[in-house]
């Protein structure tokens, strides 16, 4: 999913829109323009951090975390000074930043000085997503996607010499700069809702990989241990719509379906091929899969009851 899509759905272009006075359509070309720009200082900060994504997560974590996505949202204006220490951080120099203004101005034709002041918000829409990607405030019929990784992209290093290790989630290199590498690594993820997409797409990268040029050689592998697809289907919409009447009758929002092709995986899709199943039911969380993860405690109690009613009202029906 494009990042400006994803903010959209959060709410967070409406809000920027609203705030700066402009339009939701300029606010989404100003976000088109912007957010590459946004996302590459976040790359450029992550691969400078030893310990990598964790490192650029923690580093965020301490300018606000998923409070600074709260903050873009709420009603009141948004305190820009926290936006502008993200931006401090991931691009150095406020001349970055007004440069950056100016060149989505020259490619939008908005004001830059709507555009400068549109940098701070997007760069705390983007940051704050990051801190909170795995809240626990969707449900859906396939597993749930998005996240910094999916953000920033997957691992890749080269050198002289370039290992992965172990656990696969870490390269090392060696080298300098101004050579080209001897050895280059990439690894990342492949997500599709049906084996028939993964074969497609496992068969056309194998060809390409084939295609060495002279003086190269390439190999690609596959983990065999992945997560299998999830489909939409209508047993899962089922059990969506059941879901939606506890959460009426509990006084909650209704959770909407997230689209099949914008999901990452969800541990329910090892059964998924055998019974319908939903994700988005765990407690509240924020920085997921980092060192600084949080749950929101109070949020299991309305978890539970809600999963525990749902589940009564399921286990009551005719067979």
């Amino acid at each position: 999913m494009q990042i400006a899509e994803l903010l959209g759905q959060l709410g967070g272009i409406q809000s920027v829109a609203r705030e700066l006075g402009m339009s939701e359509a300029d606010a989404k070309a100003g976000a088109d323009a912007l957010l590459p720009a946004i996302l590459g200082g976040m790359k450029k900060q992550a691969q400078a951090q030893p310990a990598g994504l964790d490192g650029l997560l923690n580093v965020v974590g301490g300018l606000g975390g998923g409070g600074l996505l709260d903050n873009v949202l709420a009603p009141a204006p948004t305190d820009v000074s926290q936006g502008n220490n993200v931006l401090g951080q991931i691009f150095g120099s406020p001349d970055v930043s007004r440069a950056v203004a100016r060149n989505a101005a020259a490619q939008t034709g908005l004001d830059p000085g709507v555009l400068k002041q549109m940098l701070p918000m997007l760069a705390m829409l983007v940051a704050g997503y990051m801190s909170r990607q795995s809240g626990a405030t969707t449900a859906a019929v396939a597993p749930q996607g998005g996240g910094l990784g999916g953000l920033l992209g997957g691992l890749m290093g080269g050198g002289q010499t370039a290992v992965l290790n172990a656990e696969k989630i870490r390269i090392e290199a060696t080298g300098k700069t101004n050579i080209v590498a001897t050895t280059a690594i990439a690894r990342g993820d492949l997500r599709a809702i049906s084996q028939e997409q993964i074969d497609r797409v496992r068969a056309k990268m194998r060809a390409i990989v084939a295609q060495s040029l002279p003086g190269t050689k390439a190999e690609i592998s596959f983990d065999e241990d992945s997560y299998p697809p999830m489909p939409p289907t209508d047993a899962n919409r089922a059990l969506l719509a059941a879901l939606n009447g506890v959460n009426r009758d509990m006084g909650l929002a209704e959770m909407g379906e997230l689209d099949a092709s914008k999901r990452g995986a969800g541990d329910i899709s090892f059964v998924a091929a055998d019974v319908p199943g939903l994700v988005g039911l765990g407690p509240a969380s924020w920085g997921s899969h980092t060192a600084s993860e949080t749950v929101d405690v109070p949020s299991i109690a309305k978890q539970a009851k809600r999963a525990a009613i749902l589940m009564s009202r399921l286990a009551s029906q005719r067979r």
